[in-house]
């Protein structure tokens, strides 16, 4: 888009923004602050561990079970792993 397009359709939004009765600071966005009430969901803190790592993860730390379950499943892998180097199995053996 050229930067007339962009100037008329912001004129246009804004003309019709101003009919609805709209202000800029209605139009504005502000991030959410901690505490807020926010459709319908409280942010919360995080200061332990199991949150910091959700958030090391990509997640948003609201359900801190998943990081734990991710580290008994990768425990288990690596112990399922070394029990099957110990009893020689053929598909861990190294040529």
């Amino acid at each position: 888009m050229t930067q007339v397009q962009i100037n008329s359709m912001v004129e246009a939004l804004t003309t019709q923004a101003e009919k609805q009765g709209l202000t800029s600071a209605q139009l504005t966005y502000k991030p959410p602050t901690l505490g807020s009430e926010t459709s319908g969901t409280t942010l919360t803190l995080c200061n332990d561990i199991s949150c910091s790592l959700s958030h090391a993860f990509g997640l948003d730390g609201s359900i801190p079970i998943i990081p734990i379950a991710l580290f008994v499943i990768a425990t288990l892998f690596i112990l399922i792993y070394s029990i099957m180097r110990e009893m020689g199995h053929p598909h861990t053996k190294t040529y």
